[in-house]
């Protein structure tokens, strides 16, 4: 069920596509339960500990802070992505081989004014 959903996670495709391209021998409705358990338990015990939009007032003075500092107006997280170079896996090298050629981690960061 774990990697079923953290696939389907991954390839942002439909069911049926990964039923046939991988083999996974399960119904549609098997499908769509184990994809829905999984994003529960994700939100439950990583998103509502880990990740926290916020509050009003927080927001108003990120926004101030951005203008402020930055000169840009209404902004209150920024987001960018970075690639961490990683030394050579174990297993399945040709999955961590970036588009400039060399293995690494793609990261995606988002941070308010103060990162």
């Amino acid at each position: 069920m774990i990697l079923f959903s953290l696939r389907f996670f991954a390839a942002g495709s439909y069911q049926r596509s990964l039923e046939e391209e991988y083999n996974f021998d399960m119904a549609q409705s098997t499908m769509h339960k184990c994809i829905h358990r999984i994003a529960d338990a994700i939100n439950d015990n990583v998103v509502k500990h880990k990740i926290r939009f916020p509050s009003a007032d927080e927001r108003t003075r990120i926004r101030a802070n951005f203008l402020n500092k930055y000169g840009f107006p209404g902004v209150v997280g920024v987001v960018d992505g970075t690639h961490l170079a990683v030394l050579k896996p174990a297993v399945d090298e040709q999955n961590f081989i970036n588009r400039k050629g060399f293995r690494s981690l793609n990261w995606q960061i988002i941070c308010d004014d103060e990162a």
